[in-house]
């Protein structure tokens, strides 16, 4: 019965369109909000405390909101959709200028929005090798004036190295390389045994340099999700993969919860590969739902994928306005909560605004400007 039924499911969702565009998926699209709400709410908890009448007045009883676990999530999803969205443009010449065009139109200019309402109230603060880090994002510094940037730098890392895998005959070997060198950074007992003693203390500076953000503990986020991304793309999985895939990352992060002080921090570097695969698991799992047809989003999914990143992006800069503004504003602990209540309202008012009148607009626009793929040669 159980056979019959996935055969069902299964053709009543096209999977190439699933697997062609992967974004698109409503349990893709749901995860992202959700994530991008629960850095929100970590962040607005602290600013209406600053509000308060009577020190110590915190609301929700003084709990917070995890939002570690969400930007690991954010970490994984980048992976599994850079994958499942260009698996096919390895060894492609254009695709690398392709994917960095692509990247860049989708992470700048909301970024460069933000940045400029928070500019407005530091400007005194810049000088020019300081204001081009943060206009750029170049993975080379942790300083940023948007708080949520920092996890970008570490994307834009992960975007210069995935771009470069994408390359003929240097692209898989490169990306293989590359995730040797994270796992032997984090994993010292792995070194000996494979590399020479100069190698493994070059390995071993790496965290100290440059290079840290290419060889961060994040990067096994990505890798996870690169992994998923290729098992969801390459074999799609059915109806009972995709429940035991869910089932399995649902438990495996549980049982690393702890460590992660229950969603609160990163946990050890040791941690991260566990972590990464088993939200890998989750996305798998739930994409595969999705796919055989037992998991149906509508529309409205789409819609808050749309203003997740805007969400994410855009409300500490908009928080730090309200500061700014009202800093004198005290209040006692009901309005407190109908202060949290109207900063969520305007906060996401503003982000829906804004993405859909100005970053959905130029997207489409900038759209134009891709580079070819269809006409290039391949080499495998």
């Amino acid at each position: 019965m159980l056979a019959l039924v996935e055969t069902r499911l299964a053709s009543a969702t096209p999977l190439q369109d699933a697997i062609q565009r992967p974004a698109r998926l409503g349990s893709l699209e749901i995860g992202r909000f959700v994530a991008a709400t629960m850095v929100f709410l970590t962040h607005i908890t602290a600013t209406a405390t600053k509000h308060a009448a009577m020190p110590g007045d915190d609301i929700f009883g003084g709990v917070t909101f995890p939002g570690a676990i969400a930007v690991q999530y954010f970490f994984v999803l980048s992976g599994f959709v850079m994958m499942t969205s260009h698996r096919a443009d390895f060894g492609n010449f254009l695709a690398a200028p392709r994917f960095w065009w692509r990247r860049a139109c989708r992470i700048y200019p909301m970024y460069w929005i933000s940045l400029s309402i928070v500019c407005i109230y530091l400007w005194g603060f810049l000088d020019w090798p300081m204001g081009l880090q943060l206009f750029s994002l170049a993975p080379i510094n942790g300083a940023d004036f948007v708080p949520p940037a920092w996890s970008l730098r570490y994307e834009m890392a992960f975007y210069i190295m995935f771009g470069l895998c994408l390359l003929p005959y240097v692209g898989r070997p490169l990306l293989a390389a590359w995730v040797l060198a994270v796992t032997l950074t984090w994993f010292p007992p792995l070194q000996l045994p494979l590399i020479g003693q100069s190698v493994s203390m070059f390995l071993a500076s790496l965290g100290s340099t440059q290079a840290a953000f290419f060889v961060a503990p994040f990067e096994f986020y990505f890798f996870a999700g690169l992994l998923g991304g290729w098992l969801f793309s390459a074999h799609p999985p059915g109806l009972r993969t995709s429940v035991a895939l869910a089932t399995a990352g649902i438990a495996a992060l549980l049982l690393s919860w702890k460590g992660l002080d229950f969603g609160y921090s990163y946990g050890p570097a040791t941690l991260a590969p566990i972590t990464g695969i088993a939200i890998a698991c989750i996305l798998t799992g739930f994409s595969g739902l999705e796919r055989c047809g037992a998991l149906r989003c509508g529309r409205w999914a789409r819609q808050l994928g749309v203003i997740s990143y805007p969400i994410y992006i855009l409300h500490t800069s908009l928080l730090l306005a309200f500061e700014v503004q009202f800093e004198q504003l005290r209040l006692n602990h009901t309005e407190l909560y109908l202060l949290v209540a109207g900063l969520i309202i305007a906060v996401f008012a503003i982000c829906a605004a804004i993405a859909f009148a100005v970053d959905q607009p130029l997207q489409r626009y900038l759209r134009r400007f891709d580079v070819p793929l269809k006409v290039q040669h391949r080499t495998r």
